[in-house]
């Protein structure tokens, strides 16, 4: 790893006039200071980009950018890695914080054998903080192979699935990045980038060999009414990327993500739509076999 290396603090932003200079100031306060941070205002209708204007004006480190035509959050993202410059990426939505040590904390940990490094995560409102990611274990090394398959069948350790708690190779951003992804289900990823930031982690474990989490958590997301993760039902968005990436990489777990499925639904009273899509399954006694193992 090349020593001292450039960051660059990703901040694609939209109609955030009144919390976007609270994200900003989380970035440029990293104790890391070889940083650049890029904020690409995606053509709000509110005072935004007069609010980053000021801020560019005071810090030289900040470049911002504006779209001409809203062009929705994924290629609005896909905006700021190509206007990066470091070696290394850290998206950093527009209502969500780090802490002061986040760039220091991830990039010591990084090494040529790692895909990403993951923080622990503290979910905030007004006056109420909330742990957000109690299962993952802290400063813990585990496995691509275990990530994934944990990821793509059980998430009991509690993995995030969101980017803006963790740190990438700036390259492996613009490789992994999938704007959107044909289905049958008339699902816009472009949208709201519900499994695009899954599909982030995913295509990124399949390049190297293992992954790291912080030992505390130094992300933190705002909770509020306009968040996406809030305003908007995502699930069946996140059940099809993960589909689509099995078929795709690891079709003997059909099977299982089938089981998986169908007892979520047995649980929920609920119809997936991707249900019809997984086709027959040759070994549901071995999928639920498989579930009931790692339940006990």
């Amino acid at each position: 790893m090349i020593k001292n290396p450039l960051v660059s603090i990703l901040i694609p932003v939209y109609n955030r006039e009144y919390i976007v200079g609270e994200t900003i100031e989380s970035a440029i306060n990293q104790t890391y200071t070889n940083i650049e941070i890029i904020i690409v205002d995606n053509c709000s209708t509110d005072e935004t980009w007069v609010v980053l204007k000021n801020f560019a004006a005071k810090d030289s480190r900040i470049k911002i950018f504006q779209n001409d035509v809203n062009v929705g959050p994924v290629l609005n993202w896909k905006r700021c890695i190509d206007e990066a410059k470091g070696e290394y990426g850290k998206i950093l939505f527009s209502d969500d914080l780090i802490s002061e040590n986040f760039i220091e904390e991830t990039l010591a940990v990084f090494d040529e054998q790692t895909a990403f490094v993951l923080s622990k995560i503290k979910v905030f409102a007004t006056d109420v903080e909330k742990d957000y990611s109690e299962k993952v274990e802290v400063n813990t090394i585990h496995s691509s192979s275990f990530y994934l398959q944990d990821v793509l069948l059980n998430n009991f350790y509690g993995f995030s699935v969101s980017p803006g708690c963790s740190l990438f190779r700036t390259s492996d951003l613009r490789t992994s990045l999938i704007i959107d992804i044909p289905n049958t289900l008339n699902l816009d990823f472009k949208k709201f980038g519900a499994g695009n930031d899954l599909l982030l982690f995913l295509n990124t474990a399949l390049l190297y060999s293992k992954i790291k989490t912080t030992n505390k958590a130094v992300a933190f997301f705002r909770s509020h009414k306009d968040s996406f993760t809030i305003s908007n039902q995502l699930g069946v968005y996140y059940d099809f990327s993960r589909l689509y990436f099995i078929e795709k990489h690891f079709p003997h777990y059909l099977s299982k993500f089938k089981t998986l499925t169908w007892l979520k639904m047995k649980k929920h009273g609920t119809i997936n739509p991707i249900f019809p899509l997984l086709g027959e399954s040759h070994n549901w006694s071995y999928g639920i076999k498989f579930i009931f193992k790692k339940l006990k």
